[in-house]
Protein backbone atom coordinates (compact mmCIF):
# COMPACT_ATOMS: atom_id res chain seq x y z
CA UNK A 1 0.00 0.00 0.00
CA UNK A 2 1.33 3.45 -0.83
CA UNK A 3 3.01 5.07 2.16
CA UNK A 4 3.68 1.73 3.87
CA UNK A 5 6.95 1.51 5.74
CA UNK A 6 8.78 -1.76 5.23
CA UNK A 7 10.10 -2.69 8.65
CA UNK A 8 12.89 -5.06 7.64
CA UNK A 9 10.83 -8.24 7.96
CA UNK A 10 10.88 -8.63 4.17
CA UNK A 11 14.18 -10.16 3.05
CA UNK A 12 15.77 -12.40 0.48
CA UNK A 13 17.77 -15.30 1.91
CA UNK A 14 20.37 -17.16 -0.12
CA UNK A 15 23.13 -19.59 0.79
CA UNK A 16 26.16 -21.04 -0.94
CA UNK A 17 28.65 -19.52 -3.32
CA UNK A 18 32.38 -19.08 -3.13
CA UNK A 19 32.35 -15.88 -1.10
CA UNK A 20 30.16 -13.22 0.49
CA UNK A 21 26.77 -12.87 -1.17
CA UNK A 22 25.68 -9.59 -2.76
CA UNK A 23 22.06 -8.69 -3.45
CA UNK A 24 20.81 -6.40 -6.24
CA UNK A 25 17.17 -5.43 -6.83
CA UNK A 26 15.80 -3.70 -9.92
CA UNK A 27 12.28 -2.63 -10.87
CA UNK A 28 11.06 -2.12 -7.30
CA UNK A 29 8.53 0.56 -6.35
CA UNK A 30 9.96 4.01 -5.70
CA UNK A 31 11.23 4.41 -2.16
CA UNK A 32 12.14 0.72 -1.74
CA UNK A 33 15.66 -0.72 -1.77
CA UNK A 34 17.57 -3.87 -0.87
CA UNK A 35 20.56 -3.94 1.46
CA UNK A 36 23.38 -5.33 -0.69
CA UNK A 37 24.97 -7.47 2.05
CA UNK A 38 21.97 -8.75 4.04
CA UNK A 39 19.19 -8.89 1.43
CA UNK A 40 16.81 -6.94 3.69
CA UNK A 41 14.23 -4.99 1.69
CA UNK A 42 13.27 -1.71 3.32
CA UNK A 43 12.03 1.81 2.72
CA UNK A 44 8.74 3.66 2.48
CA UNK A 45 6.64 2.94 -0.60
CA UNK A 46 6.16 6.24 -2.44
CA UNK A 47 2.69 7.77 -2.17
CA UNK A 48 2.28 7.71 -5.96
CA UNK A 49 3.71 4.20 -6.46
CA UNK A 50 0.27 2.78 -7.23
CA UNK A 51 0.19 4.76 -10.50
CA UNK A 52 2.91 2.58 -12.06
CA UNK A 53 1.84 -0.70 -10.48
CA UNK A 54 2.39 -3.61 -10.97
CA UNK A 55 6.18 -3.67 -10.79
CA UNK A 56 8.27 -6.40 -12.42
CA UNK A 57 10.97 -6.81 -9.76
CA UNK A 58 14.22 -8.74 -10.26
CA UNK A 59 16.52 -9.73 -7.44
CA UNK A 60 19.95 -11.04 -8.29
CA UNK A 61 22.21 -12.79 -5.80
CA UNK A 62 25.89 -13.22 -6.64
CA UNK A 63 28.89 -14.28 -4.65
CA UNK A 64 32.12 -12.34 -4.62
CA UNK A 65 34.16 -14.77 -6.71
CA UNK A 66 34.05 -12.43 -9.74
CA UNK A 67 32.43 -15.12 -11.91
CA UNK A 68 29.21 -13.56 -13.16
CA UNK A 69 27.82 -16.77 -14.63
CA UNK A 70 26.95 -18.18 -11.21
CA UNK A 71 24.57 -15.35 -10.25
CA UNK A 72 20.97 -16.34 -9.57
CA UNK A 73 18.05 -14.07 -10.45
CA UNK A 74 14.42 -14.35 -9.48
CA UNK A 75 11.61 -12.12 -10.72
CA UNK A 76 8.14 -11.43 -9.41
CA UNK A 77 5.30 -8.94 -9.80
CA UNK A 78 4.78 -6.49 -6.93
CA UNK A 79 1.38 -4.82 -6.90
CA UNK A 80 1.04 -1.54 -5.01
CA UNK A 81 -2.40 -0.18 -4.16
CA UNK A 82 -3.44 3.16 -2.74
CA UNK A 83 -4.65 3.42 0.84
CA UNK A 84 -8.41 2.98 1.03
CA UNK A 85 -10.37 5.31 3.28
CA UNK A 86 -12.04 3.83 6.34
CA UNK A 87 -15.83 3.82 6.56
CA UNK A 88 -17.87 5.05 9.51
CA UNK A 89 -21.55 5.48 10.38
CA UNK A 90 -23.39 6.47 13.54
CA UNK A 91 -25.85 3.71 14.48
CA UNK A 92 -27.18 5.13 17.76
CA UNK A 93 -28.90 7.51 18.17
CA UNK A 94 -31.01 7.34 15.05
CA UNK A 95 -31.82 10.32 12.84
CA UNK A 96 -34.35 12.74 14.41
CA UNK A 97 -34.28 11.02 17.81
CA UNK A 98 -35.75 13.09 20.65
CA UNK A 99 -34.60 13.03 24.27
CA UNK A 100 -35.91 14.67 27.45
CA UNK A 101 -33.52 16.26 29.97
CA UNK A 102 -31.83 15.29 32.13
CA UNK A 103 -30.20 12.86 29.70
CA UNK A 104 -26.96 11.05 28.97
CA UNK A 105 -26.71 10.01 25.33
CA UNK A 106 -24.66 7.04 24.22
CA UNK A 107 -23.33 7.50 20.68
CA UNK A 108 -22.46 4.26 18.85
CA UNK A 109 -20.76 3.94 15.48
CA UNK A 110 -19.58 1.22 13.15
CA UNK A 111 -16.17 1.69 11.57
CA UNK A 112 -13.99 -0.49 9.35
CA UNK A 113 -10.98 -0.31 7.06
CA UNK A 114 -10.61 -2.72 4.14
CA UNK A 115 -6.81 -2.44 3.88
CA UNK A 116 -5.76 -1.91 7.48
CA UNK A 117 -7.25 -1.11 10.84
CA UNK A 118 -9.27 1.69 12.38
CA UNK A 119 -7.03 3.54 14.85
CA UNK A 120 -9.70 5.73 16.43
CA UNK A 121 -13.21 7.13 16.10
CA UNK A 122 -13.88 10.71 17.21
CA UNK A 123 -17.36 11.99 18.02
CA UNK A 124 -18.51 15.53 17.23
CA UNK A 125 -21.48 17.81 17.83
CA UNK A 126 -21.17 20.27 14.98
CA UNK A 127 -17.48 21.23 15.00
CA UNK A 128 -17.07 20.55 18.73
CA UNK A 129 -15.27 17.35 19.59
CA UNK A 130 -17.15 15.47 22.29
CA UNK A 131 -14.64 12.65 22.73
CA UNK A 132 -13.06 9.63 21.09
CA UNK A 133 -12.72 5.86 21.30
CA UNK A 134 -9.20 4.58 20.71
CA UNK A 135 -9.71 0.82 20.71
CA UNK A 136 -13.25 -0.10 19.69
CA UNK A 137 -12.98 -3.26 21.78
CA UNK A 138 -16.66 -2.92 22.76
CA UNK A 139 -17.71 -1.26 19.53
CA UNK A 140 -16.93 2.35 18.76
CA UNK A 141 -18.83 4.50 21.25
CA UNK A 142 -18.87 7.57 23.43
CA UNK A 143 -21.10 8.58 26.37
CA UNK A 144 -22.19 12.21 26.13
CA UNK A 145 -23.35 13.14 29.63
CA UNK A 146 -25.70 15.86 30.88
CA UNK A 147 -26.75 17.00 27.43
CA UNK A 148 -28.58 20.35 27.61
CA UNK A 149 -31.75 21.09 25.66
CA UNK A 150 -31.13 22.03 22.01
CA UNK A 151 -30.94 20.53 18.53
CA UNK A 152 -27.68 18.83 17.59
CA UNK A 153 -25.92 17.48 14.54
CA UNK A 154 -23.71 14.52 15.45
CA UNK A 155 -20.91 13.09 13.31
CA UNK A 156 -18.13 10.56 13.78
CA UNK A 157 -14.69 10.60 12.17
CA UNK A 158 -12.84 7.30 11.70
CA UNK A 159 -9.07 7.46 11.25
CA UNK A 160 -7.18 4.43 9.92
CA UNK A 161 -3.71 3.12 10.71
CA UNK A 162 -2.29 5.19 7.82
CA UNK A 163 -3.75 8.45 9.16
CA UNK A 164 -6.51 8.91 6.58
CA UNK A 165 -9.94 9.84 7.88
CA UNK A 166 -13.58 9.71 6.85
CA UNK A 167 -16.52 11.62 8.33
CA UNK A 168 -19.89 9.93 8.79
CA UNK A 169 -23.18 11.32 7.62
CA UNK A 170 -24.70 13.65 10.21
CA UNK A 171 -27.35 12.40 12.61
CA UNK A 172 -29.67 15.14 13.87
CA UNK A 173 -31.19 14.86 17.33
CA UNK A 174 -33.25 17.04 19.66
CA UNK A 175 -33.03 17.33 23.43
CA UNK A 176 -36.08 18.92 25.09
CA UNK A 177 -36.87 20.20 28.55
CA UNK A 178 -39.28 17.98 30.45
CA UNK A 179 -42.91 18.92 29.90
CA UNK A 180 -44.43 21.29 32.40
CA UNK A 181 -46.67 19.56 34.95
CA UNK A 182 -50.39 19.89 34.36
CA UNK A 183 -52.14 21.56 37.27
Amino acid sequence: VTGDKLDGSLAVKATGGDGALNYLMTGAPSGVSIEAVTGVISGIIATDADLLSPYNVSITVDDSDEVSTDAVTTTFNWTVTSNQLPSVAITIPIENATFITPVDIKIDATASDTDGTVAKVEFFQGTTKLGEDLDGSNGWSFAWNNVPPSTYSLTAIATDDKGTATTSAAVNITVLNPPSPVI
